[in-house]
């Protein structure tokens, strides 16, 4: 996009990109934004830091030192590929009817998964 599309968006600090991501219902929204950005065009891997900003505004360092600390059959390479597997399982959920998971269904499920699929316990012990 060029500058006049923006709307200026191409000259904002890179700070500020995670909170106007709070604002949008989507990763692939904060993508849209982010492509007037120069800075995001021009350095390799540049929008990683924002989209792990936005993580840990959105769901709190707890959350994600938990989530990516699990074991699973499934790891990401990045912080927007997790953020994206979220929105489409926010996206699933809606179209059922259901809302967004909480935290505490997060934890449920984890608790879950480590039960069944890793063998430990409901205190985290090894069975």
């Amino acid at each position: 996009m060029d500058g006049s599309r923006c709307g200026g968006l191409e000259a904002l600090p890179l700070d500020v990109w995670p909170l106007i991501g709070l604002h949008l219902s989507s990763v692939a929204e904060l993508d849209g934004a982010l492509s007037c950005s120069r800075r995001r065009r021009d350095a390799a891997h540049g929008h990683e830091p924002i989209y792990a900003d936005l993580a840990r505004l959105r769901w709190g360092a707890d959350f994600w030192r938990r989530a990516l600390s699990r074991p699973t059959r499934r790891v990401f390479v990045s912080m927007r590929r997790e953020l994206q597997q979220m929105d489409r399982l926010d996206a699933r959920m809606r179209s059922f009817g259901l809302p967004p998971w909480t935290l505490r269904e997060y934890e449920a499920f984890w608790a879950m998964e480590a039960r069944y699929f890793h063998g430990v316990g409901a205190s985290g012990e090894k069975k």
